[in-house]
């Protein structure tokens, strides 16, 4: 894989708080490319160039037909925009227009860009969820949009929308497409969740065109056929459409199964009217006799949200795949292939690294058909692994020291997993030994044998009156800690410890001896590198031993263990305590506690790096310091108001990971406190 630098991207990481330059060209993309792609569109004028959308607003393009791609812009600030349509206009490719709604009741509208979506401004129907939006073949100066309130017609490129559709009519709403008839541009066919509709005046009047359809059908997709405008296609949750007479009347298409009748668009072949592309919720379905027979072409569980057919290059169609990215099948379907470079939009969950073996990470990701990844070379190549695991049955993933050196993985069920890479998948492991007295009637029986062996020691005397017991790991893990012979994990019923990498556990006798409810949960747990200090943490309070488990100490109450949802440890003093109202660190190795005055309160990991403390919050980005928390300097930019949830130590010397809520995984190449020191701070936020 080629270095990842997105240009657009290493140009908006520029600036910190008060306009001081930092970081810019040190950002790189690590992957894994894919990804989840919302709309995707081709400039009329060059098909070779693409644009695509995402769920929260950010625009790549290609120049080169989907072989590259890269961070274009972004749609709006609000990170829930979604992307539902892109339009090139045919009158100036450099114009592109965006559809959009949001995630929450007040987001959404139409923007436009007048640089090939570099940069983007809000053109009308603010706060509306705008589903669809077209520019007639008609008419290049006219433009449609459909929301759910209405159908909204525009003849100054965006600048006014006047609604046609009646206000508060109890059908004409909830429009999901729209299309207009390329011989006259006020003949228009809408769909909504219930059912279609269409005006021959534009706008004037409306009527519903139900017959032959099933009744509360979400009409999704409408098209046209090149050849005859009188003959209408239309995909909705019921099935797949077609009429022959200006949507007088539907017939439809049978073939295709009942868990593939989701079909979100419909396409047909410019260059043989027969053939038609229906991208449905269960893959890629064809025909080649005009809706008599179908076949899918592509694997069963593909989610297609976008289909691109090139005029040019018979054979050659471009999907959008939901949680996998782009693909390309050059050969009308008979074979697929992913075309994801510079492409990157994964939503990540969690980043592990191996601190042995820093190239070794794994990362687990949300809204992903394949939600596992791994790779073994810092990120220029990456593998799915374990298709029985995923984000929702997991709790944790864990990287194991030698000699084990494996993944490892709790179950939200309960017990642990450890990857085998022979069988390609997760495997339960573990059990519970204890220690059981043995009955008294045994005992006296075996009296008087064991009084005759008068050269047996005391300690093998002692082990005769105790029998082992094992039971399978079905305990709650919360957390893993590993040393290079001791592993520790917090669990429901208290700490436990194993000593041959994994493959048996027991109490662990040291912690439990000292604690007044030795079997509580615990719910973090940590050891220093050199395998001496340990911390637990449970919500009767913190922990910590210096000394191998020999003796304990207590944190100070201050640190409000119930609320603490993560401990980083930092060398065997340093220590950063993470919770919902802000981070806290100690240098004294976790008995007394303060406040990291971080700007943003919210946050959501720390790592350390030389000299430099860097934080990623869950609203607005990264924040370095270079003085131990007495000023801080944010990244800004297209991520910048980002959410990070993780970071780790690279690979390298002065390299750390970032992996973004929706973005994947990003290299970060910390500068040395020397030549960061001159630039301005910005203080911290407000002690609590």
């Amino acid at each position: 894989m080629r270095m990842w630098l997105r240009g657009a991207l290493v140009l908006a990481f520029t600036l910190v708080l008060n306009g001081l330059p930092v970081l810019a060209q040190d950002w790189q993309e690590v992957g894994p490319n894919g990804g989840d792609v919302r709309a995707m569109t081709a400039d009329p004028a060059n098909p070779d160039v693409l644009y695509l959308g995402t769920v929260d607003g950010h625009i790549f393009s290609s120049q080169d037909a989907g072989q590259h791609w890269h961070l274009t812009g972004r749609v709006g600030d609000r990170p829930d925009t979604v992307v539902m349509a892109i339009i090139v206009d045919r009158r100036d490719s450099h114009h592109l227009y965006s559809a959009t709604r949001s995630l929450g009741e007040t987001g959404g509208g139409i923007f436009r860009s007048d640089d090939s979506g570099a940069t983007w401004r809000a053109s009308g129907l603010a706060g509306q969820a705008v589903r669809a939006l077209i520019q007639t073949e008609a008419d290049k100066d006219l433009f449609f949009a459909g929301t759910l309130d209405g159908v909204y017609r525009s003849h100054d490129d965006g600048a006014r929308w006047e609604r046609i559709s009646p206000a508060g009519h109890a059908d004409l709403r909830n429009f999901d497409s729209l299309l207009s008839d390329p011989r006259d541009a006020n003949i228009l066919y809408a769909g909504t969740y219930h059912l279609a509709w269409k005006t021959v005046d534009g706008g004037k009047n409306w009527q519903n065109i139900p017959t032959g359809m099933v009744d509360d059908s979400d009409v999704m997709s409408i098209t046209i056929d090149a050849t005859n405008p009188d003959r209408v296609y239309a995909s909705a949750c019921s099935g797949i459409y077609h009429s022959d007479n200006g949507a007088a009347k539907w017939a439809k298409y049978g073939g295709i199964p009942f868990l593939s009748r989701r079909t979100q668009i419909i396409r047909q072949d410019p260059a043989n009217p027969s053939i038609v592309y229906a991208g449905t919720t269960d893959g890629l379905w064809k025909t080649t006799n005009a809706g008599g027979t179908w076949a899918r072409v592509s694997v069963p569980n593909w989610t297609i949200s976008a289909l691109l057919i090139d005029p040019r290059r018979p054979g050659r169609i471009i999907l959008g795949v939901e949680g996998l990215g782009v693909y390309v099948t050059r050969d009308a379907g008979a074979t697929f292939m992913a075309i994801n470079e510079g492409f990157s939009h994964r939503q990540v969950r969690e980043l592990v690294t191996d601190p042995q073996q820093p190239a070794r990470m794994l990362l687990v990701l949300t809204n992903a058909v394949e939600s596992i990844y791994a790779t073994n070379d810092a990120g220029r190549t990456w593998s799915s692994i374990g298709h029985n695991a995923s984000t929702q049955t997991l709790r944790h993933v864990y990287a194991a020291p030698e000699p084990a050196s494996d993944w490892w993985a709790t179950p939200q069920s309960g017990g642990l997993l450890r990857y085998d890479a022979s069988r390609a998948t997760w495997v339960p492991t573990g059990v519970i030994v204890a220690k059981a007295a043995v009955p008294a009637a045994r005992t006296a029986k075996t009296s008087s044998a064991a009084s005759a062996k008068n050269s047996a020691p005391a300690a093998s005397s002692a082990a005769a009156r105790t029998s082992a017991f094992s039971k399978p790991l079905h305990s709650q893990i919360y957390d893993i800690a590993f040393s290079a012979n001791l592993w520790l994990a917090a669990t429901s019923e208290g700490l436990i410890a194993s000593r041959d990498h994994g493959a048996t556990w027991s109490e662990f006798d040291s912690y439990s001896k000292t604690s007044s409810t030795p079997h509580a949960a615990v719910r973090v747990v940590r050891i220093s590198a050199d395998g001496n200090s340990f911390w637990v943490l449970g919500d009767s309070g913190l922990a910590i031993s210096r000394d191998a488990g020999v003796s304990w100490a207590n944190a100070d109450p201050s640190l409000h263990a119930k609320d603490v949802e993560k401990l980083v440890i930092v060398g065997g003093e340093t220590l950063f305590a993470i919770r919902s109202g802000g981070a806290l660190v100690s240098n004294d190795s976790g008995l007394t506690w303060r406040f990291l005055n971080v700007p943003d309160t919210q946050v959501a990991d720390v790592a350390v790096e030389g000299d430099e403390w860097i934080v990623s919050t869950r609203r607005h980005g990264i924040f370095v310091s270079t003085n131990k928390g007495q000023a801080w300097k944010q990244l800004v930019g297209q991520l910048g108001e980002g959410n990070f949830p993780t970071l780790a130590a690279g690979p390298s010397s002065r390299l750390v990971l970032a992996a973004s809520a929706t973005e994947g995984l990003f290299s970060l190449r910390v500068p040395v406190a020397g030549a960061s020191a001159a630039l301005q701070s910005t203080p911290g936020g407000n002690q609590q």
